[in-house]
């Protein structure tokens, strides 16, 4: 059953994926015309040690998609640094310096300031900021001044179903944080399921309630967990295609 499905999921990426000049299936004469579609893919690795094989061959993926892909198509390199706890000092040279030995070259990265950069999140954290306010605006985020929510945010609790919150008004709110009491934002599920189609699995659908707690988007540091912080970036970098390991 498990080779059946990974086949079943073999075949969906296969024919999502535009011809490859790559393919060893494409036998003499000219390559296969490339897609069409102009796309954007991105690794984003975590500066937290040297990069692994499973990271290399996702890397892989991308540079493949991206060649494979109408002219104009990216690939980006972005390091997601906000985890600050497990950051490795010369880790980000040491990826940049492996996946060049594999001649897996970006288009877009660390060394760049263009339109979509800077390329660091740590560097980025205005514009983390302000799509939190604009979901506290809006409603569709929280303060969580619960002692138990800032030690989820650092790991300590990591886990824990949490009771039912009822948040504070935003007069409340504005009482504690003036008095320098620390808090959470937190992501107000919605009260339904959530469907999407995945390329390689197909329809997905999961009900919220099951999802456990309401995920945590800034800490209590002001920092942005990486929910927050790499669905922001894949937006204002108008990434298409994310490649995952299963």
């Amino acid at each position: 059953m498990v080779r059946l499905l990974s086949l079943q999921r073999a075949l969906r990426l296969r024919a999502a994926l535009p011809s490859s000049p790559y393919s060893s299936s494409a036998g003499p004469g000219p390559s296969p015309s490339p897609s069409s579609q102009v796309v954007r893919c991105r690794f984003a690795p975590s500066p937290t040690g040297f990069l692994h094989l499973g990271g290399l061959r996702t890397a892989l993926f991308n540079v493949l998609m991206v060649r494979s892909s109408a002219p104009g198509s990216k690939f980006v390199l972005r390091i997601d640094d906000t985890d600050r706890n497990r950051y490795v000092e010369g880790a980000v040279e040491s990826l940049t310096r492996t996946l060049r030995w594999a001649g897996l070259h970006w288009d877009e990265g660390p060394e760049q300031s263009d339109q979509f950069g800077p390329y660091f999140q740590s560097m980025r954290l205005p514009l983390y900021q302000r799509y939190v306010d604009k979901l506290l605006q809006t409603g569709g985020a929280y303060r969580d001044f619960r002692p138990a929510s800032s030690e989820a945010a650092t790991g300590q609790s990591a886990g824990i179903r949490l009771a039912p919150y009822i948040p504070p008004t935003e007069a409340e709110s504005q009482q504690m944080i003036d008095a320098g009491k620390p808090f959470v934002v937190r992501l107000k599920m919605p009260e339904r399921s959530i469907d999407f189609d995945d390329i390689v699995f197909g329809h997905i659908s999961l009900n919220a309630k099951d999802l456990g707690n309401d995920p945590i988007l800034l800490k209590s540091d002001g920092w942005p967990t990486y929910h927050l912080a790499s669905t922001v970036d894949d937006i204002e970098m108008q990434i298409t295609h994310v490649f995952r390991g299963e």
